[in-house]
């Protein structure tokens, strides 16, 4: 029924994986535009913005901004751009901001909800605010789209218990003190985690300073070279179904929480 519809799920390549098993399980075609992974992630989403154009059947379009696995983020006009374009075709915009919180709120597609009711921008509370456990995010929808999404069952209920948690948690004046806190010392580290790896002859995807995540390439199979060291990572073969060119050579790597731990992955990567 879906197939005969035309209904697509479309994103850009590479991105965040758990699109393609939730795509596999509504039983939604997913196609992911295959820009040059070293293209800026500007020219990927206007690769996008193109495929788009020439469809003629509607879509459900998903980008993660921060994108995942790069760390890299859209800058304002090709958003607007984006959301302009799937309003004007009719298509449904998810724009996952799990990473979200890592960046300034006016980088953010929260500010376009006013005039987009065919965007749902979500948020997770287990990245940057760190509440992993509980499983809990929220995200904003227009009216319209709030009535139609009443009726989905939800997979993770919130108890009592939780909601109070994540109420603290998004309290405006903890947020207020709390993240600048994190986004500098992210920066901080992040900046010295890139010089290192470049230092040592490692390829580092562009990718905004204040985000904890970053794609990393080097040589052979570098996932397990790095494994072997005691450096953990997110093999780049994972995020092959969104990109045919993601493989064992590129690792998405998390920023270590301090500066001595950056120091210790550079001993360790000067052994390879």
């Amino acid at each position: 029924m879906v197939k005969s519809s035309g209904l697509e799920l479309v994103g850009y390549g590479p991105q965040f994986t758990n699109v393609v098993v939730l795509a596999d399980r509504a039983r939604i075609p997913y196609m992911a535009v295959q820009s040059p992974l070293l293209e800026p992630i500007e020219v990927k989403i206007s690769d996008l913005c193109d495929y788009l154009q020439r469809r003629k059947g509607l879509a459900v379009v998903y980008v993660d901004n921060p994108n995942n696995p790069t760390g890299d983020v859209i800058n304002g006009e090709s958003l607007k751009a984006l959301v302009m374009l799937t309003q004007k075709r009719g298509d449904l915009l998810i724009v996952d901001e799990a990473f979200g919180d890592s960046i300034l709120d006016g980088m953010s597609a929260f500010g376009l909800m006013e005039n987009a009711n065919n965007m749902i921008v979500t948020r997770s509370l287990s990245k940057v605010i760190g509440l992993a456990s509980p499983r809990l995010g929220y995200m904003a929808m227009s009216r319209p789209l709030a009535e139609v999404y009443k009726n989905i069952e939800l997979v993770f209920s919130v108890d009592t218990f939780t909601g109070l948690v994540g109420e603290v948690a998004l309290e405006p004046v903890m947020l207020a003190e709390f993240l600048p806190d994190v986004r500098k010392k992210t920066e901080l580290i992040k900046r010295q985690m890139v010089r290192v790896l470049q230092e040592v002859g490692i390829d580092v995807f562009e990718s905004h300073p204040m985000v904890s995540i970053l794609l990393a390439r080097g040589e052979g199979n570098f996932y397990k070279t790095l494994l072997d060291l005691g450096i953990g990572t997110e093999d780049g073969a994972t995020f092959k179904p969104t990109h045919e060119n993601m493989d064992s050579s590129l690792v998405r790597m998390r920023i270590p929480g301090s500066l001595g731990r950056v120091a210790e992955i550079r001993k360790r990567l000067e052994k390879i």
